[in-house]
């Protein structure tokens, strides 16, 4: 006997029930299921065995579907020294995903970032929720600076709770030293 299941409004599948009368089926919960109270539908054709008819029948189940847990991952490339210099570019990366045990990719969600404390440009997952964006380093961020990712969480997902901040040291460029000649200050070639 095939069973057929349904999920709210959502074709579940089909499986063929066992020598006890139980069907099984695995089924991944779309994003598009309501959070909340939700129906499980199963339904049975009629059928005919040995010459006896059973009729057809349904079996309904609630349940309420819960926002899934989510982890974010992030690093930056850094070298051992933590050091870089102003106007250097550095990659943000890391990876948003369910807390299942498949820990699968969470996509198209935003990752939003904080430079002590002050939000820069934010990344968006992709299909196998990995982000990375590359960041040019402002001139005149202090010399020792934390950098933070967050997921804010929607209406699918739970925020993630936010990974350790990664600190960082900036390098302030010099100035070449200024030289005084008869044609003004010159430095490396520029004259004002």
């Amino acid at each position: 006997i095939n069973i057929h299941f349904k999920i709210g409004n959502v074709d579940a599948g089909s499986a063929a029930t066992n020598n006890s009368g139980v069907a099984t089926i695995n089924f991944t919960v779309p994003e598009s299921l309501p959070t909340g109270a939700n129906t499980l539908t199963a339904s049975a054709a009629g059928f005919t065995k040995n010459s006896q008819y059973y009729a057809p029948s349904i079996a309904t189940a609630n349940f309420d579907a819960v926002k899934a847990p989510t982890t974010l991952t992030f690093q930056i490339p850094l070298p051992a020294s933590k050091v870089v210099e102003e106007k250097d570019t550095i990659t943000l990366k890391g990876r948003l995903h369910t807390n299942s045990p498949e820990k699968t990719g969470v996509s198209n969600r935003k990752i939003i970032f904080l430079v002590n404390g002050q939000p820069i440009p934010h990344a968006m997952t992709n299909a196998n929720g990995d982000y990375s964006i590359n960041w040019k380093v402002p001139v005149g961020l202090i010399i020792k600076d934390f950098i933070s990712a967050q997921f804010e969480g929607d209406g699918h997902y739970l925020s993630a709770p936010e990974p350790s901040q990664i600190d960082f040291i900036i390098k302030h460029k010099q100035l070449p030293p200024a030289t005084v000649n008869t044609q003004g200050i010159h430095i490396q070639g520029i004259y004002f």
